[in-house]
């Protein structure tokens, strides 16, 4: 068995890869945020209202700013 800080640390590796390459890092942090809230609290729906609020201020930043959001975007 792995530790719970290795298992959070790979687990937000595999989070933030899964988002594309400059997104990684904050995503990442982002993914290990949400696994200590996890732990903190025992419970999972935290942290799906969590992710559904950064999802929000996510796309209202992407709308009100669409060079952020091409910056996001693989390149051809």
């Amino acid at each position: 068995m792995i530790g719970a800080d290795l298992s959070r640390l790979a687990t937000s590796v595999v989070f933030g890869a899964l988002h594309g390459l400059y997104a990684c890092v904050p995503i990442a942090l982002f993914g290990h945020f949400l696994a200590r809230v996890r732990d903190a609290d025992g419970r999972l729906l935290p942290c799906v209202g969590l992710h559904s609020l950064y999802n929000l201020l996510m796309l209202a930043l992407f709308t009100a700013f669409p060079q952020v959001r091409d910056l996001y975007q693989p390149s051809p």
